[in-house]
């Protein structure tokens, strides 16, 4: 016959698994409510950025460069372009690395990004003669994402400047 502490001792042996299992609930609770929020700061990050006075204004530049010339743009112009499409590049390296909803960024940005892309492209293509075809790969897959989402979202893959 088993004696009363060989009792006591099963059942404080099933409390202690039920509050292990119980903390490392709450653990992973926890865990995903900070990749959440750490989420949501990027987002807003990102937001602030491409959203600034600065960066519309250098969008606003961009867009006046359509039908230009990409051999006749100075450096200070070139330098404009790399900034705007560094940001892209920024965008697309947080959605690769799902630090970033792609889903927020291609509807909230996705219009704007194909219109920056429509001006800069013939830009892209004639840096890559002396850069190389890496210059802008980030970019160039960004926006080829867009499209993909756009398209399945029977959107317009095209937006005049």
């Amino acid at each position: 016959m088993s004696s009363p502490w060989e009792a006591i001792s099963a059942i404080s042996s099933l409390i202690q698994t039920i509050v292990i299992i119980v903390t490392v609930g709450f653990a992973i609770l926890q865990i995903k409510q900070t990749n959440q929020s750490h989420k949501l700061d990027v987002s807003i990050r990102l937001f602030d950025e491409l959203s600034s006075p600065n960066s519309r204004k250098n969008r606003s530049f961009i867009y006046s460069l359509k039908n230009k010339d990409p051999s006749q743009l100075t450096t200070e112009e070139l330098l404009i372009v790399d900034e705007v499409l560094s940001s892209l590049d920024r965008a697309w390296i947080l959605i690769e690395n799902k630090q970033i909803n792609s889903k927020f960024v291609y509807e909230t940005y996705g219009e704007i990004f194909l219109k920056i892309w429509g001006v800069t492209q013939p830009i892209v293509m004639y840096e890559r003669q002396s850069r190389g075809n890496y210059y802008r790969q980030k970019t160039e897959s960004l926006i080829k994402n867009v499209r993909k989402y756009f398209k399945m979202q029977n959107k317009p893959l095209e937006y005049p400047v």
